[in-house]
């Protein structure tokens, strides 16, 4: 079968090999933020859910190393109107860098996070603190356990903070 499609300009079909090339050119420019503020990294991909304590949102950025992303331009500023423009009562966040290095920042709310549920997300995710600079109202680790995604600190989370 191989080369079925021929590509010609009076059909307009593109041939396997320039599907293929804009394939990668689309996934690789997906995956490419770095034009992205704080602001729209945060509202890239993010799951949101209603406890006692009100909104959290868990957001994921894929592709900068903790230290890029804490360094970012407008870091606090533009955490600070995600936080008020989505009415956030908790934002955890979830950075993993393209090395899957991760780490995991409780930028806001971390009033809730009581000392059993830190003990207990620390022990699941094998939680180390992070000693870089980072913003001091902010709760930030390295996560050891790279098996332990969103998917993993999500229930956590809802199950810590609705009871």
């Amino acid at each position: 079968i191989g080369q079925a499609v021929v590509s010609t300009q009076s059909t307009g079909f593109l041939s396997v090999k320039d599907k293929d090339s804009l394939f990668k050119k689309v996934e690789k420019a997906k995956t490419n933020i770095a034009n992205l503020s704080v602001y729209d990294l945060l509202r890239k991909d993010y799951k949101t859910f209603s406890s006692t304590v009100g909104h959290i949102y868990i957001a994921s950025i894929f592709g900068p190393s903790i230290d890029e992303f804490l360094r970012m331009n407008e870091l606090q500023a533009d955490t600070d109107r995600f936080i008020r423009d989505y009415k956030v009562d908790v934002l955890v966040i979830m950075v993993r860098s393209d090395k899957f290095d991760l780490a995991l920042i409780v930028a806001h709310g971390c009033e809730y996070m009581k000392n059993d549920c830190l003990a207990d997300l620390t022990a699941k995710l094998q939680l180390t603190k992070y000693t870089g600079d980072s913003p001091d109202n902010w709760l930030v680790f390295n996560q050891l356990n790279v098996k332990c995604s969103r998917k993993v600190v999500l229930p956590l989370l809802k199950s810590w903070l609705e009871n």
